[in-house]
Order: structure tokens, then sequence, then C-alpha cells
């Protein structure tokens, strides 16, 4: 849910040429100068949000956020254009420029639905992984659970799994997995023959594991789960329980190129809560061994948010910590500025160390992707970072701004990084994506009318009462 917070005294002046930075100063290492070459900022008086984003085959972006309240956003023909209950799921298509919003669809039902998680799947239909309390959240006949549980608590929520077509307008495949998530943050992905596998996190052992699995009991206050479905949806070929007896929160998942699973998480060893570490883990594509694991994380609290490979296998990790994070010899920062510090480390392929790791600022990693050099670029959400001379927004516009960053493959050098915000709050950069031709998308939300766009577009926001889903493409 949106939090309004109050307007803070800065604010972002879009002087001419700001979005082009013409003149290129402070770009010592490429004669192309980073710059935007789209925006949107979409939704109405209500609040609306962006959570994660994917890139179709044909290039188009493809949305998935929140909405939470009646809002006139849905497109002609799209598969739901009536918003059905507290909070809806959105899915909206936009070209590649972010100019035209080509379909819009609510996705829910009459309770809370909330979807952190989009991919393109083989076949190019759009699949949703979420979770929802609606007793009529539509789902297809003929798959693998079409009833789910009842539940009356808007914390609470049925795993769903939705298939779309790629132009919004027919679901083509809908099914519940049969866990039941207070976590929203339902993670999605397919393996190399085309299966959907899904993790998560339970409070009670509502899902049900596969003989074989890795662990097949609920043992803590909070588990992670994660389950292999065939492509019709129609079976769940594997599902395993993942944690221990404090509280363990699956924050991302990934499939390497031998088919195994790699998922982050937050783990706290404790009913406490006075720390918590990240953790790695690795399991093999059928669920039934443990590959791998790695603690990453000093002696206090240390959140992954997310987790990426680099073409070698190893795996770099963004998210945040208190402090006594391991940084390394070399690193951009390996001092950090404040209690609560970013960080971006890389964990060898074999997950038995940190090569390297870097504070970044009073900042929130909240997504990172590997480019075709190496270089590591990481979005997310602070108010105070260092920035580069060519950025296009050097300085934060108010409370919290969204931000674009790119470190070189030994993260020693910040190769490019900028703000994207207006006076009020701007946030969370959960979901980006990495085009053939190098541009980078970053979504999110703002209540910002003076957020930086290519065109001063103000979208619907109204400051201090609603939130408008935001998306903006940058050429590096």
């Amino acid at each position: 849910m949106v939090v309004i917070v109050a307007a803070a005294v800065l604010a972002v002046v879009l002087l001419p040429g700001l979005m082009n930075n013409d003149d290129g100063e402070g770009d010592d290492t490429d004669d192309a100068v980073p710059i935007m070459v789209g925006s949107n900022l979409f939704g109405s008086t209500s609040n609306e949000e962006f959570r994660a984003m994917a890139l179709g085959q044909d290039g188009s972006a493809y949305l998935v956020g929140l909405v939470e309240g009646d809002a006139d956003i849905s497109t002609p023909g799209a598969f739901d254009t009536s918003f059905g209950g507290y909070i809806d799921i959105i899915v909206v298509k936009m070209t590649s420029d972010l100019t035209v919003v080509m379909a819009c669809t609510y996705l829910g039902g009459d309770g809370y639905d909330r979807a952190y998680s989009i991919s393109i799947g083989p076949n190019g239909n759009v699949f949703i992984a979420g979770s929802t309390s609606s007793e009529d959240f539509p789902v297809t006949a003929g798959v693998y659970n079409a009833t789910g549980k009842m539940i009356d608590d808007e914390y609470k929520g049925n795993v769903f799994v939705t298939e779309l077509d790629p132009t919004l307008t027919t679901l083509v495949t809908s099914t519940y997995t049969g866990a039941v998530v207070e976590d929203p943050q339902v993670q999605i992905a397919f393996d190399s023959e085309g299966n959907i596998v899904i993790a998560g996190s339970v409070r009670a052992g509502t899902m049900a594991a596969t003989d074989g699995a890795y662990d097949l009991e609920y043992s803590g206050d909070i588990d992670g789960f994660i389950q292999l479905m065939n492509n019709e949806m129609t079976d769940v070929m594997a599902a395993t329980y993942l944690g221990g007896a404090g509280t363990d929160l699956i924050t991302s998942m990934l499939i390497d190129d031998q088919g195994d699973v790699l998922v982050s998480a937050e783990v706290v060893p404790d009913e406490l809560f006075s720390t918590a570490d990240g953790y790695i883990y690795k399991l093999t594509r059928d669920l039934s061994e443990l590959n791998g694991s790695f603690q990453l994380g000093g002696p206090q609290w240390d959140r992954i948010n997310d987790i990426v490979l680099d073409d070698l296998g190893n795996v770099i990790a963004v998210g945040w910590t208190d402090g006594e994070f391991p940084v390394t010899d070399g690193a951009f920062d390996s001092v950090g500025h404040s209690e609560i510090m970013g960080f971006v480390a890389r964990v060898d392929a074999a997950l038995t160390s940190v090569m390297d790791a870097t504070y970044y600022g009073d900042a929130y990693p909240m997504s990172a992707i590997c480019d075709v050099d190496g270089n590591i670029v990481v979005t997310g959400s602070g108010s105070s970072i260092p920035t580069t001379d060519n950025a296009i927004q050097k300085t934060s516009g108010g409370n919290m701004d969204l931000y674009v960053s790119v470190f070189d493959p030994t993260l020693s050098n910040l190769e490019y990084a900028t703000y994207l915000g207006g006076t009020w709050n701007d946030g969370e950069g959960t979901g980006s994506a990495l085009s053939s031709n190098g541009t980078v998308y970053v979504c999110g939300f703002t209540q910002s009318i003076d957020f930086p766009t290519l065109d001063n577009d103000q979208g619907n926001v109204v400051p201090g009462e609603s939130s408008d889903g935001v998306t903006v493409a940058i050429k590096l």
C-alpha cells in the first residue's frame, strides 16, 4: 500500500537540455552520454504503483502493479475492465519507448489482490504470480487448483499463477497453487523445459510438499517454499519447504544455466528480530537436493532484495545492511556513511565466498541487472547516494527518489548514477529490465507532479493524496 508522506522543501528544476545532457560533462569513460529515452506516468486520482516489469518478445514493456480504488484506467477489450475489490492488480502493456499504453487490464476479485512478479513465457504470453483473498479471483477450468482456501484477512492470500495473452485481452490459464501467504512477494520464473517455478513464504504449513523434496515439513515462524508446476498448470511436479526454526522470507529467485533454482532470503534466526542475514540457496531443478548455500552479511541486520547472475555464473546480490557488511579491498565504498546502507556484492558461483562487495549510499537497492559488458546496473530508491557528473538528475528532489546506477564488473568504480524524482516521495525501483540495445527500464511510483519526464508530464498525481505508477527508460 502506498504511504503518503509530507512534502520536502527541495524541488527538481527541469532546465533546458536536462534530459539530453548535451555537453557530456563528467563522462570520462565513453563518448555516449546516458539519456532518458522514454517515460510514462500512469494512473488516475486513485493510488497506482508498478512493482515489476518484463520486456516482451517484440520489445514492448509489460508492467504489473497495484491500484487502490476504482479508476478509469483499463483499455477497451481488455480481459477485465472493472475494478473488483479493495486492492486490484493492474497489468499494463506499453510501447518500447513508453509513449503509448497499448493495453491495461485489471486482475482480481472482491478482496485484496497483489502481484509483485511478472514474466514472459516461452510462448510469448504474460505470466503473473501473486496472492489473493478474493473469493471470485478468476481461475480457469481443468487447472491444478480451482478453489483455493477461504480467506477473511487482508494480509493473507492464496498464491495464484495467471497467464494472459500478449494483448491482455484473454485469460489463457489461471490457477491457485495450494499455498497461503502473508507476504505477497511471490516470484515466478521458467525452467529450460518451459515449466513454471514459483517461490514465496508461508506462515503455516498450507503447501503440500512432494515426495522426495528437499524439505518436506514446515518448521518455522515463516518458511520459504518453492513449487515446480507444468506449463499447462495442471500439476505440481515438485514442491519443497525451505527454512529453519526462525523466519525465512524468500525475496527473489532465478534459474541458472544448469537448471538449478537459486533464491535469496532474509533469515531471522529467532523470534527476537534483533538480527537478520541475507542467504542465497541453490536447489536442484527437481527440488530434491540443496546444491549450495551462502550466508551474506555482518553481525546486525542484512537483507538481500534481488539476485542476478553474471556471465560466469557468479551471483550478484543487492540489498541493505545495518553495518559491518563484508566489503572488499578496492571497493567503490568500503566505509559507509549512515546507519542503513545499500550494498552490492558478488558471490562466487559455488556459493563459497564474497568476491567483491561495496556499500552504496543511504539507499535501498531493489533490483539488479548485468549488461553485456559485465557492468552491474542497480535500481532502487534512496535519499542520499553518490551520483555522476553526467547524471540526468544529480541531486535528490525530495523525501525519497528512484535511482539508476551502474558499477563496473569489479564494483570498484561507479560508472553512472542518477536520481529520478520530484519534491514528494518516489520509489521503489523493484522492477527493472534491460533491452538488447542497452536501454535500462525501471519502474515504481511517484507522488510528485514534478517527477522528471521527457515532456514534463504531471500525470494524475495529487500531492499528499495519490500516486501514479511510473516507468523510465535510459539509454546507457
